[in-house]
């Protein structure tokens, strides 16, 4: 939801300068960074624009245009503001807008701003049973839990994608590069005599196709 610390966040946990500022709409176009995780695995950590509920269709229609990088994720970061006495209705805005774009990752709901919360901020039964395996409060500005998060990101990852060392004859090397290129997320390779040594991070589901090749 706009104004709920996305872009701080993005900063806090990709080391980036993304323009911030406490104002609706600061963001309007999407970024993209990427986050080095355990095993080698490496993500791009999309800043995608805030919702408001009501806009004008038009200008709905021209939001959703910037969130087609939401309906490729593996995982959304449904990112609010703890404090937001509206904390409710935007959750159910955000997540409304991303069923109607099709969007089927899992969802982590970050409550962001935890540092603004005191004994005076109401919150549902269901916020108030803390943090939970898809729900977090963090707060970008003070660094609090941003390590848990990560953790959280870097479950997902590992689910869904591995590394692996595959060893491959220099004379199939073309060929095998073209399609590791493909599938692959990040690729190095080593030559040893007549073969290349390639370890690689790829989504689970692609590994079968370089069976012949791996090492176990």
């Amino acid at each position: 939801y706009t104004n709920a610390g996305k872009s701080t966040l993005f900063n806090r946990l990709t080391k980036s300068n993304v323009y911030a500022d406490n104002k609706l709409f600061a963001t309007l176009d999407t970024t993209i960074r990427k986050l080095a995780l355990q095993n080698n695995i490496e993500i791009l950590l999309c800043d995608t624009v805030g919702f408001i509920n009501d806009l004008p269709h038009t200008l709905l229609n021209a939001f959703k245009s910037t969130l087609e990088e939401a309906v490729r994720a593996d995982l959304i970061l449904n990112v609010c503001d703890a404090s937001d006495i509206n904390l409710n209705n935007h959750i159910s805005v955000t997540e409304a807008t991303l069923n109607e774009l099709h969007v089927n990752a899992p969802i982590i709901r970050v409550f962001n701003k935890c540092d603004k919360l005191d004994e005076t901020n109401t919150l549902s039964d269901a916020l108030l049973s803390g943090n939970t395996f898809s729900s977090l409060f963090v707060s970008a500005l003070t660094g609090k839990n941003l390590d848990v998060l990560v953790d959280k990101i870097c479950y997902y990852a590992t689910e869904l994608y591995s590394s692996v060392k595959m060893n491959v004859p220099i004379a199939e090397l073309p060929r095998f590069l073209a399609m590791i290129n493909k599938y692959s997320s990040k690729s190095s390779i080593q030559y040893n005599d007549d073969r290349a040594i390639i370890r690689s991070t790829m989504p689970k589901k692609f590994i079968n196709l370089f069976a012949e090749y791996l090492e176990i």
